[in-house]
């Protein structure tokens, strides 16, 4: 096998190695883009619940009847 041809098959198995780290990136963003719209529309209902007025489903104190124990 003379220079040419190595370096040739040098060439080849470089471009695999890059096709997969390609790939492999790819997987990375395309699961990086979902959970980012997850959490972008998780932050758009917190916005809309503190818009609302509305914290969480609890009640406040004032509005909490004691336990019939007490």
């Amino acid at each position: 096998m003379d220079a040419l041809e190595q370096r040739l098959m040098d060439l080849e198995y470089r471009y695999m190695e890059q096709e997969q780290v390609i790939e492999q990136l790819n997987e990375v963003i395309t699961e990086q883009q979902k959970r980012l719209m997850l959490l972008e529309k998780h932050h758009r209902q917190v916005l809309e619940l503190l818009k609302a007025g509305r914290t969480s489903d609890i009640a406040s104190l004032k509005d909490e009847v004691p336990p019939p124990h007490y």
